[in-house]
């Protein structure tokens, strides 16, 4: 694969992204506040899988992330195929079944207005396309 970095053990020394650039929360305030809102930790998941002896490929492009599966899919041995993302990040709304919104033909007062607070909620999303 000419675009994606293989970073597999060499000489007994995973290769990766530097260290630091995959973060994700961990509860390093949970003691003080009780909620998961400490620093992030520094994880690096591709030198993590490579040092357990699994193959790794970078993809950053949506064409790498295909030659990537067809890599993988020939493959007889196990491969992971890493895609940096952010978390912080919104997606766009795909209307699929996940935004499942509270019941319009409800009698209880309580949902009325749950479908009320729903209706409002869903008027100011943003759409990315």
């Amino acid at each position: 694969m000419s675009n994606a970095r293989d970073v597999s053990s060499a000489g007994g020394r995973p290769r990766g992204p530097p260290a630091g650039t995959v973060r994700l929360t961990v509860a390093q305030a949970l003691v003080k506040t009780g909620r998961l809102d400490g620093d992030k930790l520094p994880i690096d998941l591709a030198a993590n899988a490579a040092s357990l002896g699994v193959e790794v490929i970078m993809s950053t492009t949506a064409g790498e992330f295909a030659e990537a599966l067809k890599t993988a899919k020939a493959a007889d041995h196990s491969i992971v195929i890493y895609v940096e993302t952010d978390p912080l990040i919104g997606a766009p709304d795909s209307e699929s079944w996940w935004d499942v919104p509270v019941s319009e033909t409800s009698t209880l007062d309580s949902t009325q207005q749950a479908r009320k607070t729903y209706d409002q909620h869903k008027a100011t999303q943003k759409l990315f396309l």
